[in-house]
């Protein structure tokens, strides 16, 4: 369990207001309020750069190259189940998944990648998805212990000894 701090709840709470602003009524939201599930996202953002080590880079200040932290994906819920979820027309690379409890503690459950979860088997259409996307169990995730390096995760670590 990564905790969060009061700061760490302004940072997630001012970028779910930047976030709810700059995409207002435009952006499709889909199991939740836009301000619910930016907020879950950001605060998982924020744990996995404090379980990495290394700075968390707020949205309008990162490059297509940051992904959502370190060169990662992040995937944030808050349901017990910890399903981790996309689709094609979301970024490639590594997804991290994890769960926010309260507004306090993430539990990072696990990775995987882009390329192995849009797979047939993972696709996702039962009639309570309120969008159909590729869907992952914590127990189909890798262990976050082996989660390999990104090219910015090692340049991050090398900047922020």
């Amino acid at each position: 369990m990564i905790d969060l701090n009061r700061q760490d709840y302004a940072i997630a709470k001012s970028e779910t207001l930047d976030a709810v602003k700059k995409w207002g009524k435009q952006h499709v939201v889909y199991g939740g309020s836009h301000n619910r599930n930016s907020f879950i996202g950001y605060a998982c953002e924020i744990a996995v750069a404090k379980f990495l080590g290394v700075p968390y880079k707020l949205e309008r200040d990162r490059t297509k190259n940051d992904g959502d932290v370190a060169g990662y994906q992040v995937k944030g819920t808050a349901h017990e189940g910890g399903w981790m979820n996309t689709r094609a027309d979301m970024p490639t690379g590594i997804y991290i998944g994890c769960i926010l409890y309260g507004w306090e503690e993430v539990e990072i459950l696990g990775w995987s990648t882009s390329r192995l979860m849009r797979r047939k088997m993972y696709w996702n259409d039962k009639p309570h998805m309120k969008r159909p996307c590729y869907s992952m169990t914590p127990e189909q995730m890798f262990d976050i212990e082996t989660l390999p390096a990104t090219p910015k995760l090692i340049e991050l670590r090398k900047e922020n000894p």
